[in-house]
């Protein structure tokens, strides 16, 4: 027995005509009239009388096309079901690549294992490029540095928190100390990120310097890790980083502890609670629950 058998009966059951019935599901009459047949002796059950008037269901034929109704009808949910999965179902992540890869791969799988049909699309944005998005409503989740303070209507919870330590050019003076103390930072060149893209990023360094009177006086800014991570190693500055950022420096630039330690760096999962939808509940659900920490050199 297939779909087709029971769109066939159903068809002739409505029309009590094989030849309305023909018209309705487009097959030759005598094709449909075999069908039928086909289909009665499966059941072991006579489903249609014909008469001087017409055609009539049996009672057989009046409990079985109840069944197939409901058969057809859950088929077609089934089907609507998947299109719409297919077609629709996509939730878009923005992320901090070196921030979020403790978290992100184990989640996704979580997440696809969950929802099959759907998808995850990746976008590699700055902080602020992502809580732009978030606040437009064209990023679903965002995986970062923590927000400093939390637009209306977001929500984040914190994943991890990160250590920062302090990168130097190769043979600087300072890397023949073991763990550098706040204050020598007074007398070198610092270089940070851009604050217009990183601004918890250059708020938290910030802090950490005034606390302790050093002169938050960064010489020059990147609008990029790579940028960042070059600018150290040819010698424009130091750099205060998060341990995600640390594995991203060759082995010949030196990274140092400072003392006393900068707070730990929040990195954070954000999202609009009131509009997400299950298929992003169920990715931020998956996310807390993934990766461990990535130590730093």
């Amino acid at each position: 027995m297939e779909l087709r058998h029971l769109r066939y009966f159903v068809a002739i059951a409505e029309s009590l005509s094989f030849t309305k019935a023909a018209a309705t599901v487009r097959v030759a009459q005598p094709a449909l009239s075999r069908q039928l047949r086909d289909l009665e002796a499966e059941l072991g059950a006579r489903l249609l009388e014909r008469n001087s008037r017409g055609v009539c269901l049996t009672p057989a034929g009046e409990t079985f096309v109840a069944e197939a109704r409901a058969v057809l009808a859950r088929a077609d949910q089934a089907i609507a079901a998947v299109r719409r999965a297919a077609n629709t179902e996509v939730i878009h992540i923005g992320y901090a690549p070196t921030l979020a890869t403790p978290h992100l791969p184990g989640a996704i799988e979580r997440w696809n294992a969950l929802h099959p049909l759907a998808r995850a699309e990746l976008h590699d944005l700055s902080t602020a490029e992502m809580l732009a998005g978030l606040r437009a409503g064209k990023l679903d989740v965002i995986i970062g540095a923590r927000p400093a303070r939390e637009p209306d209507a977001i929500e984040s919870q914190t994943l991890r928190a990160e250590g920062m330590v302090l990168a130097l050019p190769p043979r600087h003076a300072l890397a023949k100390t073991v763990t550098i103390p706040v204050a020598k930072l007074a007398d070198v060149p610092l270089i940070t990120f851009a604050a217009a893209d990183y601004p918890e990023y250059v708020a938290h360094v910030a802090a950490y310097l005034r606390k302790h009177r050093v002169k938050f006086a960064p010489v020059q800014e990147f609008d990029g890790v790579m940028s960042l991570v070059a600018a150290v190693e040819s010698g424009v500055g130091v750099a205060l980083v998060s341990d995600s950022i640390t594995c991203l420096f060759p082995r010949r630039v030196p990274l140092r502890i400072l003392n006393p330690a900068p707070a730990r760096f929040p990195i954070a999962v954000s999202w609009r609670p009131k509009a997400a939808p299950p298929l992003v509940r169920d990715f931020v659900a998956a996310l807390k629950e993934s990766g461990r920490r990535r130590p730093g050199r």
